[in-house]
Formats: C-alpha cells, sequence, structure tokens
C-alpha cells in the first residue's frame, strides 16, 4: 500500500512539474551554484522537479515527507537484518562443511588419495561390484557346506539319533540303514553229527497236502548246496510234530495266535554239542490266507534253521539279501537260499559231500523213542537267549543233558 501511495505521489509530481530551466541539461548537470531553497533533481523518468514545488504539493495533501523517509529507513533495515541472517547461515553452513571434511580427513588417518583417473574408476567400480558377488558366492558356500554337513551326520548318525529318540532302528527307511553287515550271519552256528565229508540227511514231510508244494520246493533249492545230500519222507499228519532222533521232521497246524509264524527246534541230547533231531513247524493261524511267496520264505526259512545255520541280517527295511535266511517284508526277493554264502556256510560246517544219495523213502510211520517227546515243556518257559523286533531265540534245559533250542519267526502283523 505504502509502494503504491509513493508511485501515486510520484505520478503527480510528474504532472505538476514546471518545466525544466534551460541551465539544466540532459545529464542533471548545471553551470549555475546549487542554491538549497532552490534545488531541482532529476526524476526516475528523465523529468527535473523543484524540491520546493514537491514539498508545497505534499504540504497541500496533508502528506509529512518526514513519514516516508521513516518507512523507507525501516524496510532498509529489514532488508539488511535479511541479508546478515542469510551471511549468518550461509557462513554456518560452510563451518559445518568444514568439520565434516576435517572428520573425514582424521578417519583416513592422514592418508592422501590421488585423483582416480576415469578408467581406474571405472574398473574399481567393477572390482566392487565383483566383491559384492564374491560375498554373495561365499555366503552361499557357506550355507551349502553348512547343509552338506548336517546331511552327512544324518546319514551316518541318523539311526542312532533316532534311536536316542526312543525309535526303533527296524523302522527306519532303507537309506538309513547299514549295507554292510559285520558279518555274514548273526547267531550261533549248530550242527548235525558228521565227518566234515558233507551232510546227509532225512527230512519226514508231515504237512498237510496244500503245503506239499512248499516243501518240496524248500527241499530242492537247498539240495543245491555241495554239503547237503538231502531224501525226504512222506509221513502221516502229525500236528504235534514229536521229534524224530536223526531226523528234520517238518509239519503245520494252526498252533493259534501266538505271535510266530514259524518256528524250529533243535534238540541236543546227554550234554552233546551235536544236533540230535529238528523239528520246524508252519503256524497255519498266521499264514492261512497268505501270499505263496510268504509261505515259500517261511518253509526254506525254518528249514535252514534246522541245518544249524543262523540268521543272515536281523534289519528287515534294509535291501534284500536274496536269502530266505535273511529278513524281509519283501517274501518275493527271499524265497530260496542264497548259493553264495549260505552254500559256504554250509561247506565250512560240513565240508563237501563225496556222494548224493537221490530219490525219497515210502511214506511209513515213525514213533518217537527219543526221551525229549516224552517230556511237557513250552519255549517260553526256557531261557531267551536273544530277542529282537522280527525273531526270539529260547533255550529250555530238560535235564539229563538234554535241551532244545527253539527259533521263532515272529508274525510281523503283531
Amino acid at each position: 500500500a505504502e509502494e503504491d501511495q509513493r508511485g501515486a505521489h510520484m505520478n503527480m509530481q510528474q504532472e505538476t512539474a514546471p518545466q525544466a530551466p534551460s541551465q539544466f541539461n540532459t545529464n542533471g548537470n548545471t553551470n549555475s551554484n546549487n542554491n538549497s531553497n532552490n534545488a531541482v533533481r532529476m526524476t526516475g523518468t528523465g523529468t527535473f522537479v523543484d524540491r520546493n514545488s514537491t514539498r508545497e504539493l505534499f504540504q497541500q495533501m496533508g502528506i509529512d515527507p518526514r513519514d516516508m523517509i521513516d518507512d523507507d529507513e525501516e524496510y532498509a533495515r529489514k532488508a539488511e537484518q535479511e541479508f546478515r541472517d542469510e551471511a549468518l547461515a550461509m557462513e554456518l553452513q560452510r563451518k559445518e562443511q568444514l568439520h565434516r571434511n576435517a572428520a573425514r580427513l582424521r578417519g583416513a588417518r592422514g592418508r592422501v588419495v590421488a585423483p582416480v583417473p576415469a578408467h581406474v574408476n571405472g574398473a574399481a567400480s567393477r572390482n566392487r561390484r565383483c566383491s559384492n558377488t564374491s560375498k554373495g558366492c561365499c555366503s552361499a558356500g557357506v550355507m551349502a557346506i553348512i547343509v552338506g554337513g548336517a546331511a552327512i551326520c544324518l546319514v551316518l548318525f541318523g539311526s542312532n539319533i533316532w534311536e536316542g529318540m526312543g525309535g526303533d532302528a527296524d523302522d527306519l527307511p532303507p537309506f538309513f540303514q547299514d549295507n554292510w553287515p559285520e558279518s555274514d550271519t548273526t547267531g550261533e552256528f549248530s550242527q548235525w553229527r558228521n565227518k566234515s565229508k558233507g551232510l546227509e540227511l532225512l527230512l519226514q514231510n508231515s504237512l498237510t497236502s496244500d503245503w506239499d508244494t512248499y516243501f518240496v520246493e524248500a527241499v530242492a533249492d537247498w539240495n543245491k548246496a555241495p554239503a547237503l545230500s538231502l531224501i525226504t519222507e512222506n509221513i502221516d499228519v502229525d500236528k504235534e510234530c514229536s521229534s524224530v532222533p536223526g531226523i528234520m521232521k517238518v509239519c503245520n497246524d494252526a498252533y493259534g495266535f501266538n505271535g510266530w509264524t514259524g518256528l524250529n527246534e533243535v534238540y541236543f541230547t546227554g550234554g552233546n554239542s551235536k544236533i540230535s533231531a529238528s523239528v520246524a513247524k508252519m503256524n497255519e493261524s498266521y499264514l492261512n490266507g497268505k501270499s505263496a511267496a510268504e509261505k515259500q520264505y517261511v518253509m526254506c526259512h525254518e528249514i535252514g534253521h534246522g541245518f544249524g545255520l543262523p540268521h543272515r541280517d536281523e534289519n528287515a527295511n534294509n535291501p534284500d539279501l536274496g536269502s530266505c535266511l535273511d529278513y524281509t517284508h519283501r517274501y518275493k526277493n527271499n524265497m530260496r537260499p542264497d548259493n553264495i554264502i549260505d552254500f559256504d556256510n554250509l561247506l565250512n560246517m560240513y565240508g563237501e559231500i563225496q556222494a548224493r544219495r537221490l530219490g525219497s523213502v515210502d511214506k511209513q510211520p515213525r514213533e518217537a523213542i527219543s526221551n525229549i517227546s516224552k517230556k511237557q515243556w513250552t519255549y517260553r518257559e526256557g531261557r531267551m537267549l536273544m530277542q529282537t523286533k522280527h525273531y526270539e531265540v529260547y533255550e529250555n534245559d530238560l535235564g539229563d543233558g538234554d535241551r532244545v533250542v527253539t527259533t521263532v519267526l515272529l508274525s510281523q502283523t503283531e
């Protein structure tokens, strides 16, 4: 508003001002003496104004020129203060920048950094990118080492960790099982009397007719061993399966849901360490309605124990050994004896057979004359020699130097 008022005053001055005297030139210079009372000045538009006339004009308008001077001085003071404030802010900013530069120099510990050429600076930038990539690769490598170490520990000690947590190692998948057993068999061997010239043995078939096929096939498989010469005899069905000296008897019946699918008894008499008789039983309570592969497996398994062979392996989840003396869930892969290890074990026990007796004996009843068969006992009354998830071994002392070792193949359905 003040500026608008000043503009109006100046316009009025220009309109009312007299013509400039001829003694003044356009530059405002004069050759005459300047009198303070008659002084003139040139306005911003080049018009000469008489100061006295201007003063009179202000008086006529009721304006005091001193007020205008005071306003100009206030405006000038404000402008000067703003300038000083701006200068002070710039000075503070400069000092702050100097402070940061000094701190940066102190952090560099006095090192002098020369200007880096453009091509070197580009290479350094690439190196920094490579360094970042290397850090990422390093982190990935460390993570891979950690994961790999954990996997190795799991493979090597997984079964121990599982057992430590209360689990059964047999329940682990085959990957965690030991594929290289410490020995070819588990348990103890026992032998029939022989002179290291092979074993000649009679096997009595006291089975029902539906089991004849499994019996014949199992005997044929075992008879391929160089250490064995086997002959068979068909007799009446004997559910009790009483023992006969010098003979292995094979029977079947529904012996009840007592936990086992197959059982073999090996008899020792008179304190003798040699086998005097053997009995193999197939439990129809579990095997009735089972697959042919499982029945063949159980038959081969129990007859193998009758020769004095122990188990080949006690873990049913590891890779199959291809032997009926191996524990398995895959019966089709283990229905027969192994013609390498099983046959070699028989050779070590009995030697190689010199001459084979072929054929079978006609069916004829035999009476068990051994005193053992007259004694009342059950295998569970005996001393447990071994127990796993898949089988149990008991020994019964019947007195007079007589004893029976019973190997039980446990049912996997209970």
